[in-house]
């Protein structure tokens, strides 16, 4: 009976140490990538590439996912596709891709087009197929020439995560920038260049980045004290219409709070629409 008793002990024992020695190894692994995170980044040589550095390790903050999981292009920081896989494993551990091939690239010249879809643990469809295309004309880099394919299907994953998942990142990274901003870690114009990280993935930068960094209004020498004040003036900046599109349709799936209220976000869709030059009928 004593024995007994004994062996249970040493079990209970045996378990809660075990119990606390997985938990210490997570907090450890979590350590460990901003650990190497900083380590990877180093120290900056000039004025540039430290602000490029603090924007990235102020980006994953907000966005919630390694350094590792964003990229800097054209001062902007933009989610990449670890980033997005970080977040998919967050909101559904147990979620996974489907791939079918409509047409695979034969050459260095020729045009890959896949489709992916997210099905979660059972296999039931978290989204529809989405289309994911690469030509040598849509890759920025010329060294990513022949890569179609790999490109091709990339788009279509990140494609599919933001399909499913958009809209929650945007809000949980919404949620991070206010809670920085009332602990002074963040400053608005910090906040307006990261704000639109999760619009594309830095797979689909073809281009000069959305939302190019302009110099945003100031008052009394200081910066835009709301949110409105940063969007209205990318509105008043951005010259291309599928921006200013994306833009509205973000602006309107989001909810009203304290950083930006109805009657603010009606004034910016009215801005939108009369930079668009449509009216209520053609939206």
């Amino acid at each position: 009976m004593a024995e007994t008793k004994k062996k249970k002990l040493v079990a209970r024992k045996t378990k809660t140490r075990s119990k606390s020695l997985a938990i210490r190894k997570k907090s450890q692994d979590k350590k460990l990538v901003w650990a190497g995170a900083k380590k990877l980044l180093g120290k900056a040589d000039n004025a540039k590439e430290a602000k490029e550095k603090n924007m990235i390790l102020l980006a994953s903050k907000v966005l919630n996912v390694s350094p590792f999981g964003v990229n800097i292009l054209g001062s902007l920081p933009y989610i990449n596709k670890l980033g997005l896989k970080q977040k998919t494993k967050q909101y559904n551990p147990n979620s996974k891709f489907i791939y079918e091939w409509i047409k695979t690239s034969k050459d260095d010249e020729d045009k890959a087009i896949c489709s992916c879809k997210i099905v979660d643990g059972k296999g039931k469809d978290i989204t529809d197929w989405i289309i994911g295309e690469c030509s040598p004309a849509s890759m920025k880099m010329g060294t990513l020439k022949g890569y179609q394919n790999h490109m091709a299907q990339t788009r279509a994953r990140n494609r599919a995560i933001l399909e499913a998942y958009g809209e929650r990142i945007h809000e949980e990274m919404m949620a991070n920038i206010e809670k920085l901003s009332k602990k002074q870690e963040i400053t608005t114009q910090e906040a307006a260049n990261i704000g639109d990280a999760t619009v594309t993935s830095v797979e689909e930068v073809n281009r000069t980045p959305p939302f190019p960094v302009s110099k945003v209004h100031k008052k009394n020498g200081k910066d835009p004290e709301t949110l409105f004040d940063v969007l209205f003036n990318r509105i008043k900046n951005e010259e291309d219409d599928n921006v200013l599109y994306r833009l509205m349709l973000k602006i309107r799936k989001r909810k009203a709070d304290k950083l930006l209220s109805q009657s603010a976000k009606d004034k910016l869709i009215e801005a939108i629409k009369n930079k668009l030059g449509v009216s209520n009928e053609n939206l």
